[in-house]
């Protein structure tokens, strides 16, 4: 596997580790306003 391929595949890894991450926080948000929205 040539460097380039690598720094590409990691590039790539980042992108989807990211939309994860984002993708996580926004469901963990999505769960507190439910909370909230339950509680009152």
């Amino acid at each position: 596997m040539s460097l380039v391929a690598i720094q590409r595949y990691h590039s790539e890894l980042d992108k989807v580790i990211d939309l994860l991450m984002r993708v996580t926080t926004v469901s963990v948000e999505t769960v507190k306003i439910v909370r909230e929205m339950g509680a009152i």
